[in-house]
């Protein structure tokens, strides 16, 4: 989960690629350990890492969708565009009111 958090604010194709192969390597490493525990004579045990099983394919399944997502990387641009494209545009538009509030000002007053 830790590499989620990782790769969701990542912006560079490159690290993402990285990120994803360690948490391959991990899952890998689950993988093995689960199948191993199910080798056991036990009952309880087998029983156990039957449950253990299909919760880590619930997680697999959420986790290949957060990557997905976070591969599209609309967070980032998100991000992006309020802190860098917004600052632009609400200075042209706070200047483009002040000209306005003074053309106003200054123009003809209508009297009675």
């Amino acid at each position: 989960q830790s590499l989620l958090f990782i790769h969701i604010p990542e912006s560079g194709d490159v690290e993402m690629t990285a990120i994803e192969a360690q948490i391959r390597e991990l899952s890998a490493t689950v993988d093995v350990a689960l199948r191993e525990g199910g080798s056991s004579a036990s009952t309880t045990v087998t029983a156990a890492v039957a449950d253990a099983m299909r919760a880590w394919s619930d997680y697999q399944r959420i986790m290949a969708e957060a990557i997905r997502l976070s591969r599209l990387n609309t967070n980032v641009r998100s991000f992006d565009v309020s802190i860098h494209e917004k600052r632009t545009a609400t200075r042209a538009c706070l200047d483009a009111l002040g000209d306005l509030r003074s053309a106003i000002e200054s123009g003809p007053h209508a009297t009675r």
